[in-house]
């Protein structure tokens, strides 16, 4: 019974933090790894809390990158969600750090019709580190749109899977929502209305030139 009442904490906490990234793009919120996740999930703790939280028997889903068949197996155990292809699955997961993964599963994921943008794929993508703040080697993406007063900045680890975003052009209200999550238990978020305006490299700690 405790475990099972720290695992509802650390769920009803983390959806309150992935609403409000969502509904605020820019900020960063915070999820801590289910309990002993570690032991059996092949994914990061902090991303498993991430996944959870959508991934249930009423949506599917596809997990890419190298250990994709691991991950499905377990998830399927875990919440009995039915596996689909990328272009069909209403979340598509990333759970490595790597641009050419990130590529793969936002080229994949499907944008929503016109009729149904909602019905547009999640993407959950596993990043080495997210920041409100400039440190080395991160990537500044300074974010327009709805939730943001002017604009914000957001500092990621990666980058590739905002080129494949801007790449799709996907024509409004059509789009995928994009939700970022590192080893930490940071989140951030991006949906399918918010902008990318510019990208800068953070050289030596500080926001550098466009990348």
């Amino acid at each position: 019974m405790i475990a099972n009442n720290i695992e509802t904490h650390v769920a009803q906490r983390a959806f309150r933090q992935v609403l409000e990234v969502f509904a605020r793009p820019g900020t960063v919120g915070q999820v801590d790894a289910f309990p002993k996740s570690g032991e059996t999930a092949p994914v990061p703790g902090c991303f498993e809390t991430a996944v959870r939280l959508f991934v249930d028997q009423a949506v599917t889903f596809c997990s890419v990158g190298p250990a994709s068949q691991d991950v499905a197996r377990w998830l399927t155990v875990q919440t009995h969600a039915k596996q689909a292809h990328a272009q069909g699955a209403d979340f598509v997961l990333a759970p490595v750090a790597s641009d050419a993964v990130h590529a793969e599963a936002i080229a994949q994921a499907k944008p929503g019709t016109l009729e149904e943008p909602e019905r547009g794929a999640t993407v959950v993508l596993l990043v080495d580190s997210i920041s409100t703040a400039p440190a080395k080697d991160l990537t500044c993406f300074e974010l327009s749109g709805p939730g943001i007063e002017k604009t914000a900045e957001l500092y990621v680890s990666q980058a590739e899977w905002a080129h494949a975003r801007a790449e799709r052009a996907d024509g409004y209200p059509c789009g995928i929502e994009i939700l970022l999550v590192d080893g930490e238990g940071n989140v951030a978020a991006l949906p399918r209305t918010t902008r990318i305006e510019n990208t800068f490299t953070c050289l030596g700690g500080r926001k550098g030139e466009v990348a």
